[in-house]
């Protein structure tokens, strides 16, 4: 997660967009901030679309895009959806930007065979190579190095995907946002035990079939109105017994 998410793919992708809208002139901010804010990324990536890109976070020198670990992502995810009707298919950095995206769903995947986790050292070796040509401005930096000993610990300890840290981080993200908004630090663990607590037992007690701790629940979105008669299945409903004639309106 933090050699990956928050690590390398922020760094190539940072790179990748700003020669795309700098020097290939394929495409302006304006039009990637649009299309993904216009973009839909599904039904469970509602809490993690991706923060607008500003033009700062090209010319600052922390090499990140200042995305949170599961915005990046996702963001990593769809961007060959949102953009890639713009690049051309032989573009050499957008190769190796998908090269990369094979990597990470390599590196991520539940279950991986021997000779997957081989053709992962390749897919790393070369991407690493291609990247110091396609980049001689962009130092190599020390994450980029652990990826090459991924293949190694996926070997000795199964998809490394059983032992990254994103639901421990994600939990801990809650209390770090706690321990801000309270601004009591006398015996700060039981504060925070206590409001979560609080917080669980609310959650659990106030869903009522809506979205909550345990379940997204039942969303109806729009709907449009039709004439019974005008149905092609309308025999079907007229068998049953549910006072449904020609003239009745359904949604």
């Amino acid at each position: 997660m933090h050699d990956i998410l928050e690590g390398v793919l922020q760094y190539e992708t940072r790179g990748m967009l700003k020669n795309f809208i700098k020097v290939e002139h394929y495409l302006t901010l304006k039009i990637l901030n649009d299309r993904i804010a216009k973009y839909d990324f599904g039904y469970y990536n509602d809490t993690n679309k991706p923060s607008p890109i500003t033009e700062a976070k090209f010319s600052s020198n922390d090499n990140s895009l200042k995305q949170h670990a599961v915005q990046m992502w996702c963001l990593a995810t769809h961007i060959p959806l949102i953009i890639g009707d713009l690049i051309p298919l032989e573009n050499v950095r957008w190769i190796l930007y998908l090269k990369l995206l094979e990597i990470i769903s390599l590196c991520f995947a539940p279950v991986i065979s021997k000779d997957q986790v081989a053709y992962l050292q390749v897919l790393i070796n070369d991407h690493h190579h291609k990247f110091r040509e396609l980049y001689p401005e962009c130092s190599s930096i020390p994450k980029m190095h652990f990826m090459v000993h991924m293949p190694t610990a996926t070997m000795r300890m199964g998809p490394l995907v059983r032992a990254w840290c994103m639901r421990f981080e994600a939990k801990h993200h809650y209390f770090k946002k706690l321990s801000t908004v309270i601004g009591n630090y006398t015996n700060l663990p039981f504060t925070l035990a206590m409001w979560h607590q609080q917080w669980l037992c609310y959650q659990l007690q106030s869903a009522n079939h809506e979205s909550g701790f345990l379940e997204k629940g039942v969303e109806v979105g729009p709907g449009s109105t039709f004439c019974a008669g005008d149905l092609d299945y309308y025999n079907l409903l007229e068998e049953q017994e549910f006072g449904i004639d020609q003239t009745t309106n359904i949604t």
